[in-house]
């Protein structure tokens, strides 16, 4: 044989002598699914975000299952329980009373050291109860009558 006509060796494949390419881990279910302490976690961030995958991972699920961890809750009927009476009891606290503001603008209006916040209170005060009418429509002839007297001076 010739030099020329010998065969050149096989070229190695990238892969051969490599380590074997990693396998990733199936997605598992998280633990703690059922676990009512972790579920009353999530709701607190869910209400917070509005986001179930946020919720997730703001309790430290996985980001690999956070999704599947959030669409499971929002399938729990427990938790949906929590998250109604977690909106309930925060409507509660974010709802100020008629009587609340109206103490709130007569202390206002009594109370404040600059008499631009005293009259800012009393015209509220004064809107709130409907005192404050812009409507009105005034129909009919106006006469003036001027004294000498006031034309003088």
């Amino acid at each position: 044989m010739t030099e020329k006509t010998k065969k050149k060796p096989a070229k190695k494949s990238c892969l051969e002598g490599a380590a074997p390419a990693k396998k990733k881990p199936p997605i598992k279910k998280p633990k703690d699914a059922d676990n009512p302490i972790k579920q009353k976690a999530w709701v607190t961030h869910y209400v917070k975000t509005y986001n179930a995958t946020r919720a997730s991972l703001l309790i430290g699920v996985p980001h690999r299952s956070s999704r599947t961890f959030g669409c499971n809750m929002m399938k729990k009927a427990t938790v949906l329980e929590m998250i109604q009476e977690f909106e309930d009891a925060l409507e509660e606290d974010a709802i100020v009373t008629r009587s609340e503001v109206l103490h709130g603008l007569k202390l206002e209006a009594y109370q404040a050291f600059d008499s631009s916040d005293r009259i800012a209170a009393w015209g509220k005060l004064g809107k709130f109860l409907g005192m404050e009418r812009l409507d009105i429509k005034l129909s009919g002839e106006v006469h003036l009558h001027f004294d000498d007297e006031d034309a003088n001076a």
